[in-house]
């Protein structure tokens, strides 16, 4: 979450989503609004994958927003987490009632999946991060000689680096991918994982000395 701060520090201010808001009256004076969830009060429904909820409204309040924990007549955005499950023709108690206050007030509540909220943040979207780095459960299913608790411990000797932690997943560079196969490849030839990692650490420590 601090990587997305800090690409959140980075970002221009245009709107990349093509998601209108609606935006507070203000009156000739005013002076423009420059944050992207400046007067909205906003809502979450189901799951996120790219924050928890205390992430996304530190992100929000940051960006001049409010966030409900409730969806009520007051509330002008509501967005769709991207890990929801979503079954055909069912929806959320949240779009349920967000669809109810659009019927009384036409445009009242904005609906937006959690990839247009990224986008209105300034932030990378899930499909995006998934574009540039290596997911974690994407490797393990990728390298089946490789579990979960093979890479924690790559992780806890800092022999690799996760360049990101979601929500939903642990996101390492191709640098960290390399280090990864080699050890999958290694495991699959019948070496002890204990064994790779001494190697491993062996190297590091030399390279460290090295240097």
């Amino acid at each position: 979450f601090v990587a997305i701060l800090h690409h959140l520090e980075r970002r221009s201010q245009p709107d990349r989503s093509g998601v209108a808001l609606p935006l507070p009256q203000t009156g000739p004076s005013d002076p423009p609004t420059q944050q992207p969830f400046s007067g909205q009060i906003v809502a979450f429904s189901g799951k996120l994958l790219s924050f928890s909820r205390r992430e996304a409204r530190t992100l929000i309040e940051r960006l001049g927003g409010t966030v409900a924990d409730d969806l009520s007549a007051g509330t002008t955005l509501l967005v769709i987490g991207a890990a929801s499950v979503a079954v055909e023709g069912e929806k959320s108690a949240k779009v349920r009632r967000a669809d109810e206050i659009n019927a009384k007030h036409p445009g009242q509540v904005t609906i937006v999946s959690e990839e247009a909220f990224c986008d209105l943040a300034g932030v990378p979207t899930p499909g995006e991060l998934r574009r540039q780095y290596h997911a974690l459960r994407d490797i393990v299913g990728r390298y089946h000689a490789l579990r979960e608790d093979h890479i924690r411990y790559l992780v806890k000797y800092g022999l690799v680096r996760p360049v990101l932690r979601t929500n939903a997943d642990v996101l390492f560079s191709f640098a960290d991918l390399a280090v990864i196969k080699q050890v999958a490849e290694d495991l699959a030839r019948g070496q002890t994982f204990r064994a790779i990692l001494r190697g491993l650490r062996a190297s590091q420590l030399g390279q460290l000395s090295f240097d």
